[in-house]
């Protein structure tokens, strides 16, 4: 039997007996019960995939869900959104001195979260925690004809940039190498249902074990300006 991604097999466990409450729930409700099960990871001493200890249709249930609705939004919707002090987007800003140009993330680029549906945004319950940044929420508006973007939905997904973009080792992962991937790709999109389903998984390559790490869901890293770019607060 195929094993469970941490978070997907945290959330199964949460809602055990309680999947059709889950499956009714609206969109938004459902993405903040991801985040919620992702999160239990800095709390766990032991995540990482598992066997399933429930029927495998609950799982296949669950990511059926994830391909409707908001969630069947594949890609950096227009807007995106951003928590900023002056507006400015530095995509191409230098790595700080001792950084490694390979890392989990990319050491450069502009991050943006999505709307949900009800005009809040993914990053919203995050920002809460910076107040005293006193940022503001921006809008960033483009054209999604325009833009080339690499899209992480599933563990193979992800599994197929690792194989493509491998660069160095590090302690025992194989990190992306950013900047071929840039090269290619405009941004790289993480969904929700990637999250789930990728975050903190190993998957085999060439040049050894990549890992997912370090993201947050319906999230966007872009390498480079997108045609069409506007931005503006919410407020304006």
């Amino acid at each position: 039997m195929a094993s469970e991604a941490p978070a997907l097999h945290r959330l199964l466990d949460d809602w055990a007996g309680r999947m059709e409450s889950l499956l009714a729930m609206d969109d938004e409700d459902i993405y903040w019960e991801i985040e919620h099960a992702v999160g239990a990871q800095f709390y766990t001493e032991s995540w990482h995939p598992r066997t399933p200890s429930r029927p495998t249709v609950n799982s296949r249930r669950l990511l059926e869900r994830l391909s409707k609705g908001w969630f069947g939004t594949v890609g950096p919707a227009s807007p995106q959104t951003r928590y900023m002090n002056d507006g400015v987007l530095y995509f191409d800003a230098t790595p700080a001195a001792g950084v490694a140009p390979v890392v989990e993330k990319p050491a450069s680029g502009v991050w943006t979260a999505s709307f949900l549906p009800s005009g809040a945004t993914t990053w919203d319950r995050g920002e809460s925690r910076f107040k005293r940044l006193g940022r503001e929420l921006y809008e960033l508006h483009f054209d999604e004809s325009g833009v080339v973007v690499y899209v992480i939905d599933s563990l193979d997904d992800f599994a197929v940039l690792a194989s493509r973009f491998p660069g160095a080792v590090v302690d025992g992962r194989v990190r992306l190498d950013w900047q071929k991937v840039k090269a290619e790709f405009d941004a790289v999109h993480l969904t929700a249902k990637g999250l789930l389903t990728a975050d903190r998984c190993p998957v085999v390559t060439s040049e050894g074990v990549a890992e997912l790490s370090g993201w947050g869901s319906q999230s966007t890293v872009w390498f480079r300006r997108p045609p069409g770019l506007r931005v503006g607060t919410s407020a304006s």
